[in-house]
């Protein structure tokens, strides 16, 4: 029996669904060239293209993306299915799913080759029930053992502005290895939000995510938001991390910390000129446990100023930001600029710049610049160009220069 690759599998599904279904059929495609010279001076000449396509006839659905890369100079392949499932919904509240999907249940994002069954009855609560096999496409990733993952969610529909969600998960990373602490990780967690609608529209949220295999609290999030004017926002959050570092299954912040993280986020939104100018401002403080009852802490402090002038099609946007670390200090300015200069011309201009002093004394500066234009010749087309400058302690010059060309078809 012939082997069906990825990149084979997600063609043919994208070329059996297009003639069959194409009255609900719904297709994109983004094509993206780019040239440049690496470290080496090797010349790369990378293409990629994104492909998705669906369709949904009577009580099914069916949808596919995926990408295709190419080196066109260094003659290199590689090619990632994110999505070919088929749902069938055999009675108004009930739905299931089948197949390589995005699985967003409570915790982290999967991509899952597996199902998923919900169920929606006229009550208030909405339940899903999932199992299969989580995967990850890109390169590079850590973990190599895909295991086994299964679950439950337990959702609150919004009424009179609350919504909540109890969650739970297990996996099971490596099928030869029988130790539940190291190898099986059963999660549970819960979600909660309630607006009130009243003249300052004050909104609280949070979430907590237990691990019970560790006995370790990994994540718990609490805010409060205000709209204390039409003019003014305001957001204050906290947010507790932490990791289970018995596991076989490392994750970033077991691998950089020894212990807990925590943060405090404060977020201010302004109109200062009405239709004209807005100011958009935040401080984060952050203390990580690097070692045992060794800590550091940082900040991070940003602070922009939207400018618009509609006559003109025109947005830009200044801003400033300043990071203190145990690593280093950064002093940094950026600006964008958006020209929409009628319906199908429009640009984008950025410009990064960045002085930074760190603890291994390799203190520089740092520039980026980035320059697109893009053209719609015609409804759901569109091409643009961009050219890319860059420069650090690490290359002196890293210019690019990239084509890209998308197309829609059918409602997304």
């Amino acid at each position: 029996m012939p082997k069906v690759t990825t990149k084979g599998l997600g063609i043919i599904l994208l070329l059996w669904s297009l003639p069959i279904f194409a009255e609900p059929f719904h297709a994109e495609v983004t094509l993206l060239g780019q040239g440049r010279q690496n470290t080496r001076e090797e010349v790369e000449v990378p293409l990629n293209g994104y492909a998705g396509a669906g369709y949904q006839a009577g009580r099914w659905r069916g949808e596919t993306s995926f990408r295709l890369f190419r080196d066109l100079d260094q003659g290199l392949d590689d090619a990632d299915l994110y999505q070919a499932l088929l749902q069938f919904q055999p009675l108004t509240t009930t739905s299931i799913t089948f197949g390589r999907q995005f699985l967003s249940e409570g915790f982290s994002t999967e991509m899952l080759d597996g199902l998923r069954a919900e169920l929606l009855p006229a009550g208030p609560l909405h339940l899903s029930v999932y199992g299969g096999i989580p995967r990850t496409v890109e390169e590079g990733d850590f973990n190599k053992d895909d295991g086994l993952l299964t679950g439950l969610s337990i959702r609150l529909k919004e009424e009179f502005g609350t919504r909540g969600g109890l969650h739970a998960a297990w996996r099971k990373n490596d099928w030869g290895v029988a130790d539940l602490g190291r190898n099986d990780e059963l999660r549970l967690g819960a979600d909660l939000s309630r607006r009130w609608n009243s003249k300052i529209k004050p909104q609280i949220y949070g979430l907590a995510e237990y691990n019970l295999s560790s006995k370790v609290l990994e994540t718990g999030t609490a805010g409060l938001e205000l709209t204390a004017h039409r003019r003014l926002s305001v957001n204050v959050e906290g947010n507790y991390f932490n990791a289970n570092r018995e596991t076989n299954r490392p994750s970033i912040l077991s691998l950089f910390t020894q212990g807990e993280t925590i943060s405090g986020r404060f977020a201010l939104t302004s109109t200062l000129v009405e239709e004209w100018m807005d100011f958009i401002g935040s401080y984060s403080y952050q203390i990580n446990e690097i070692e045992e009852e060794t800590e550091r802490k940082g900040h991070l402090l940003e602070a922009g100023f939207p400018l618009t002038f509609d006559q003109l099609g025109l947005l830009i946007h200044p801003s400033y930001y300043f990071l203190n670390s145990f690593g280093g200090t950064v002093h940094g300015a950026k600006c964008s600029l958006l020209e929409e200069w009628n319906e199908k011309f429009s640009s984008e201009l950025s410009v990064d710049f960045a002085t930074y002093t760190k603890i291994t004394s390799d203190n520089d500066q740092a520039f980026s610049t980035v320059l697109w234009t893009g053209y719609r010749p015609a409804e759901n087309w569109k091409i643009s160009g961009g050219a890319e400058y860059n420069r650090n302690n690490l290359f002196d010059r890293d210019v690019r220069g990239s084509l890209k060309l998308d197309y829609h078809y059918g409602k997304i």
